[in-house]
């Protein structure tokens, strides 16, 4: 017999990706975990799933809510930020094309920051190459994958 409540126990997985003092810790957490997580305990918050970021900009502030569709970032920066985040403050490399300076300009408008200031982000122009600050408190959420295995196709019982 088929599980008719199984898609919406993997829905409700999340992997949470945190990056405190340059160390990177990951736990998998059920929606009601997610929930109690507070962005005001990280400088960055980036949550996939709801499409959203949340920035400490100075210290004991309250963290800005953003979503991405707010700040005009799209699939292709969010991919940037991600890469960004699991280099955990390497330099990941970049293509020169597909705009590349002005998808750096969009990310550090964003975080309110300039090449020069390295608060948030770290930047190269040639080769392109962006890094995030470890020295800030990062936290990545993303849904959990379903591992292929499980997948039922339609019209299998």
């Amino acid at each position: 017999m088929k599980d008719k409540q199984a898609h919406k126990r993997r829905k409700n997985r999340y992997i949470v990706t945190t990056i405190f003092n340059g160390e990177m810790k990951e736990q998998v957490m059920s929606r009601a975990e997610r929930a109690n997580l507070d962005p005001k305990d990280v400088d960055v918050q980036i949550d996939e799933p709801r499409g959203e970021i949340w920035i400490k900009y100075q210290e004991g502030e309250a963290p800005v809510r953003y979503r991405f569709s707010e700040v005009h970032i799209g699939g292709y920066e969010q991919k940037l930020l991600a890469d960004a985040f699991f280099s955990a403050g390497d330099i990941v490399l970049l293509e020169s094309g597909r705009y590349m300076n002005q998808r750096i300009a969009r990310l550090r408008r964003l975080f309110k920051t300039s090449k020069e200031d390295e608060t948030f982000l770290r930047t190269t122009n040639i080769p392109y190459g962006l890094a995030i600050n470890t020295e800030r408190c990062w936290r990545y959420v993303e849904a959990l994958a379903e591992p292929a295995s499980t997948v039922s196709k339609k019209g299998q019982a």
